[in-house]
């Protein structure tokens, strides 16, 4: 069965519905697409089209990397979808949280020493 979604997530998509999760001390959120897509806006700084959104959650779910569970209620119609993170998911923002600070800690060693090396170059 063919489907529609892209080859490739955009894992920025997932690292949103990661911050929104942990935000709320949780292993999944609950957004409905307009906030998810502010959301991606904000912290990525990329818009993504309802369609484009659409397909990335798909892939995203075709691949192991989250689970959605779709409420519904009669008298008020769809509610948020919930997006749970799997384990896999967990461990790729756990190993990019271990990239992200040894990058810092790579460019404050190196202001540290440049700061040292104009320090010692001016006595």
């Amino acid at each position: 069965m063919m489907n529609d979604y892209v080859r490739y997530p955009d894992l920025r998509i997932l690292e949103t519905l990661c911050r929104l999760a942990r935000a709320g001390g949780k292993t999944w959120c609950a957004v409905s697409y307009p906030t998810l897509q502010e959301s991606v806006l904000a912290f990525t700084l990329r818009w993504f089209s309802t369609r484009a959104l659409r397909q990335h959650l798909g892939a995203l779910e075709r691949d192991g990397w989250i689970c959605r569970r779709r409420q519904h209620h009669t008298k008020v119609g769809f509610s948020p979808t919930c997006y749970v993170m799997t384990d896999r998911a967990w461990s790729w923002a756990a190993g990019e949280k271990r990239n992200l600070e040894r990058q810092l800690a790579r460019m404050r060693s190196s202001r540290s020493r440049a700061s040292t090396s104009s320090t010692s170059a001016v006595s």
